[in-house]
């Protein structure tokens, strides 16, 4: 028995399954004790995207996403412990969220509700000069409005848990949808 084992280690089609299966547990790095939640994306013009924090590329790796582990010292290990500690935020709270890669200090932005008044006001924006690639400051005539703090906004991140490993599933394969699809008619046998 233990020389037809031996024998059959010796095969080269026996050989060659190992070293692809090596192969294929090398690519798949499995890592199952993966902390904290991935980022899959970063929104523009978000407190995160101020801070400096970036979203994947389009076609990353699962196990290559930067991962938050942490809010202002409280762990974060689910999608869940992420939604309750940005639940708590006040407007312009600075946090500090904690990634495997970086340390990043966010200013929380505050979320306006305007009611519209009678009557325009003249108000300064500024704007990028395109010639001299300077910014410049401009007085323009807007419509009077009412602005109230309601609360504090998004800090622009969307989180997954944490992959444990590079395998692909379900709807984490981009570029697609599920459908469910009906006939409008009935449909014979033939």
């Amino acid at each position: 028995m233990a020389h037809r084992l031996l024998e059959m280690l010796k095969s080269w089609r026996v050989l060659l399954l190992l070293v692809l299966l090596l192969l294929a547990l090398s690519a798949i790095r499995p890592t199952p004790q993966n902390e904290g939640v991935a980022i899959r994306a970063v929104l523009p013009n978000s407190s995160a995207a101020d801070a400096g924090m970036h979203g994947p590329a389009p076609k990353a790796a699962p196990l290559s996403l930067e991962r938050i582990t942490g809010i202002d010292g409280q762990r974060i290990s689910t999608p869940q412990d992420y939604h309750n500690a940005i639940a708590q935020l006040q407007p312009n709270q600075t946090i500090r969220i904690i990634t495997n890669r970086a340390s990043y200090l966010l200013t929380v932005k505050p979320q306006y509700r305007e009611t519209p008044l009678n009557g325009t006001e003249l108000r300064i924006v500024e704007e990028l000069d395109p010639e001299t690639n300077t910014s410049v400051n401009r007085t323009v005539e807007v419509p009077k409005a009412l602005r109230e703090v309601t609360g504090a906004e998004d800090p622009g991140l969307r989180v997954v848990a944490a992959a444990g490993s590079n395998l692909r599933k379900g709807l984490d394969l981009i570029g697609g949808s599920r459908v469910v699809l009906q006939p409008a008619e009935s449909i014979s046998d033939e």
